[in-house]
Parts: C-alpha cells; structure tokens; sequence
C-alpha cells in the first residue's frame, strides 16, 4: 500500500510542477485551506503542491475566521488556498477580525472572483489572489492574477465557448496563453 501511495504521488509531479511554476516555490510556508480535500482543487493545492515541496499542511478545514486567525498566529507565513465566496465573507465583518500580515499568496477556485473580493483580499491579508479556472485531475486549466500587470493588446481579446450560448462573446482584457 506505501508503495503504491508514493508510485501516484510521483506520478502526479507533473501537475505540482506545473502549480509550482504558477505559484511559485513557498517552502518556508504553511499551506492553510477552506477547500475540503477531496475536490480536485483541494487535492492539487491542499494536498498534491505541498508534499510535492515538503511543506507542512494543515489537515484543519478552515470554516471560520476565527480559525484561520489562530492558525496564522501559529505559524510564520502562510499559504492561503480558499475561495471567492469565503473571501466575500470575510470582507463583509472586516472590521470584526485583525488578521495577522503573513500570508505569502492566495489561490482561489469555485467561482467569479470579483474585483471588489480581489481589492478586499489585498487589504485584508495583503495579498491578491491567483484565481484557478478549471482545476481537473491534470491541474488548473487556466489561471490569472490581477496584480500582475496584463500585456495590453490594441484589440479586445474575446471568448466564446458552447456553454454560453452561440451569440455570447465573453470580452476579456488579460492575457491569453494558448
């Protein structure tokens, strides 16, 4: 059982490279989380990124402020993997909470993170999210930081997908790696 527990650890390098490239490298952090393991963002970013890089994880769901206050406290820096919606949260009793300073980066997935959670998230810990789109078992799909200035085109850059419909162009102004 060990040793095919470490055979689909190695086998997943691919995608905690890939994570790594994305993030960074953030070996001197604690990986903290809201998102439940077993969803495949929690298992890439939860689980697969920090054993990949020997960073410790720790195996409380966070479900409260609260809970994530005392875990910052407990450790030097942190990796925050979470979601639009708790981050929505948070920002409106704010005036509630004093986090401390020590988040090193946020992932998000799960949903829209909106500008006005994207400015609350970087007032409230100091850092702006990267948001992952589409975590599958092969990694994030695509992903996108709003406090990495975008390469501006001199067109709109649009994107029209068989779920929004033939006559629905979603126009976007970051940039696109295909």
């Amino acid at each position: 059982y060990r040793r095919q527990r470490q055979m689909c650890i190695r086998d997943r390098s691919d995608e905690t490279k890939n994570s790594a490239s994305l993030m960074g490298r953030f070996e001197d952090c604690a990986v903290v989380s809201t998102c439940e393991p077993f969803h495949l963002y929690g298992m890439l970013w939860r689980l697969l990124y920090p054993m990949s890089l020997k960073m410790p994880a720790h195996s409380i769901t966070i479900r409260d402020p609260e809970t994530l206050i005392a875990i910052q406290k407990q450790n030097q820096k942190v990796l925050f993997i979470t979601t639009p919606s708790f981050i929505e949260a948070v920002a409106r009793h704010r005036e509630l909470y004093d986090f401390p300073q020590n988040v090193a980066a946020i992932t998000t997935s799960g949903g829209l993170l909106k500008e006005k959670a994207c400015a609350d998230s970087k007032e409230i810990w100091g850092a702006i999210p990267t948001e992952i789109f589409g975590s599958t078992a092969s990694g994030g799909i695509a992903s996108r930081n709003r406090g990495v200035s975008p390469v501006r085109r001199k067109q709109d850059i649009g994107i029209q997908t068989e779920y929004t419909g033939s006559r629905h162009m979603e126009g976007i102004e970051d940039e696109i790696r295909i």
